[in-house]
């Protein structure tokens, strides 16, 4: 009678800790779904200002040669000049 006693109560505490982990479980996932939406919209995010960066880089491109094309007309006005 005893021991069928100590069965009961060891089936009991592995159900329960059965259930602790379960639930363990349930709100480590939770907060593992949690962080991937976290990710996902950081992700997002992150493409969109690289989007942009690669906007200004063009840009910055642009000005640039436009730079370079005003220097080599200011050189051709001062070689004028000078001649």
């Amino acid at each position: 009678m005893f021991s069928e006693a100590l069965e009961i109560m060891d089936r009991n505490t592995v159900k329960y800790m059965m259930e602790e982990w379960e639930e363990k479980i349930r709100q480590l996932t939770g907060e593992l779904e949690e962080q991937a939406g976290k990710l996902e919209h950081m992700a997002s995010e992150n493409e969109q200002l690289v989007g942009k960066v690669r906007q200004q880089d063009s840009k910055l491109q642009l000005q640039a040669e436009k730079i370079d094309e005003l220097m080599k007309r200011i050189d051709q006005i001062e070689a004028k000049d000078r001649g």
